[in-house]
């Protein structure tokens, strides 16, 4: 008896998560996946409070499924449509949401890496497309309330002005064939009187909220003023310890230093990026050299020459950069008037056509940023509390990587498309869908008859393709109106 009364406690009320394959309106591959990772999805770092009615770990799987289904925030879904298959409001996913004790770090790396699975890549060595690669990028992150904890100005590359809003670096990994996000940190920009770009009264009226040291909200919090470079090689760190595997490490010139380039070579990872045009000093033939002096130096030499499949002119050089051996390639369009560019990389071996080929495939980590805001609303987040901030990037990161996944597997041509078939897939509640409820206070009392955890039978009858065909035709006929 004492066995059974918390399997009873964490399953009670949790109907909302796992009947939402039960309104899917066809049982097809594409949606049968997509239910499978969510149920497959680990939580098992979460603590459970044994006060609560719904678990916690079923609370986040179904955050995620709000932005699978294009579902722009906590509010209009209990507010909304959807509201009425829940049996609580919005204060219940906040509270989740807000959690300062929350890992959403350790969730988000556990989701990216069983995103990994079933994806099998045949390196070819003609085919740069088919590297692995860690790509580390950071974008805008642009906020309207000045109220958010910890918000402030940045400066945006973009547009060139200095907006209200975050810096999200992000670590991700390209397998090949498919992008997951691994891991992220939003970042502020102290600016040179350290205020953020903010007046006084501004930064008063910013909520505040008091956290544990020890909590990973608390972390979360001190890692917005650190070098994004540093949280850079923390983040690699992580993914590696966790059992990724890359030979390349991408990023562009605003990433690219010593320390970094270290790291990759201490663990046996190239890297390669595009070296800052700045004062710092490369050793060529024993003497030193600006990237820009390179240039000048070397752009009318022998060694420059023609690549037909790039269409580019370009010199290969080998430099030591405090103390490290580099290979230093500097390109250019035929065109007169066009400038040079530069790829720096810690594999000497490497041919200037595959170093560019390789770097190309930093665009990804590009490409994913605007179908993250654009589809499943990255950075839009509204909540006050800095922990709520985390948690909905987190959770849209997750849906991304599930359908980063599928794509992947099912030859899907964009992530947009896919999230279209998605997010428009699944039936509108309705009043008479308190069917499912019914035939859920019924297998609860059949679970408990038979001594088992409700969540494994819920788990087993949702994985029975026949079980659900019937079941659905059933809700069809009973909610079709006539």
């Amino acid at each position: 008896m004492v066995e059974n009364k918390p399997q009873k406690l964490m399953s009670k009320g949790n109907y909302f998560f796992d009947h939402i394959k039960s309104i899917i309106k066809d049982s097809g591959q594409l949606n049968s996946m997509l239910i499978t990772y969510l149920l497959n999805s680990s939580f098992d770092e979460v603590a459970e409070d044994s006060r609560t009615v719904h678990r916690r770990a079923n609370l986040i799987r179904l955050l995620v499924v709000f932005k699978l289904l294009d579902i722009k925030s906590v509010k209009s879904a209990i507010t909304g449509e959807w509201g009425k298959l829940f049996s609580f409001g919005k204060d219940v996913l906040y509270k989740v949401k807000n959690n300062t004790k929350h890992n959403w770090r350790k969730m988000l790396l556990e989701n990216s890496y069983q995103c990994t699975k079933g994806v099998t890549i045949e390196i070819d060595s003609k085919d740069s497309s088919k590297t692995s690669c860690f790509i580390i990028d950071d974008t805008d992150i642009s906020k309207k309330g000045k109220t958010i904890e910890w918000i402030g100005r940045i400066f945006s590359h973009v547009t060139h002005r200095y907006d209200l809003g975050f810096k999200s670096l992000n670590l991700a990994y390209w397998s090949g064939k498919h992008l997951l996000h691994i891991d992220f940190s939003y970042h502020v920009e102290k600016g040179k009187k350290g205020n953020q770009g903010m007046k006084k009264k501004e930064l008063e009226n910013r909520y505040t909220k008091q956290r544990d040291k020890n909590t990973p909200g608390y972390k979360r919090c001190e890692e917005i003023i650190k070098k994004k470079t540093n949280c850079a090689i923390s983040m690699l760190r992580r993914a590696i310890s966790k059992g990724y595997e890359a030979q390349y490490i991408l990023v562009d010139s605003w990433f690219f230093n010593i320390t970094l380039a270290k790291f990759a070579i201490s663990h046996k990872i190239h890297l390669i990026s595009r070296p800052k045009f700045n004062n710092w000093k490369y050793t060529y033939k024993e003497r030193t050299y600006t990237i820009g002096q390179l240039v000048k130096k070397l752009r009318y030499s022998k060694d420059k020459k023609w690549n037909r499949q790039l269409r580019l002119h370009f010199i290969a050089i080998n430099v030591v950069f405090k103390e490290v051996e580099l290979q230093l390639f500097l390109f250019k369009e035929k065109k007169r008037g066009t400038k040079w560019q530069a790829i720096i990389t810690t594999n000497k071996t490497l041919s200037a056509l595959k170093a560019y080929r390789i770097y190309q495939n930093r665009w990804t980590i590009e490409s994913s940023y605007k179908e993250l805001k654009q589809y499943l609303g990255y950075g839009k987040s509204m909540s006050r509390d800095f922990d709520g901030q985390i948690a909905d990037a987190t959770h849209i990161l997750m849906a991304y990587n599930m359908l980063s996944h599928i794509k992947a597997i099912e030859d899907h041509q964009t992530i947009g498309q896919l999230f279209g078939a998605i997010s428009q897939n699944w039936l509108k509640p309705t009043i008479m869908q308190k069917f499912w409820r019914i035939v859920t206070e019924a297998l609860t009392v059949l679970a408990d008859f038979l001594g088992t955890p409700i969540d494994d039978l819920f788990r087993l009858i949702l994985n029975e393709n026949e079980f659900l065909t019937n079941l659905q035709k059933l809700n069809y006929a009973l909610t079709t109106e006539t």
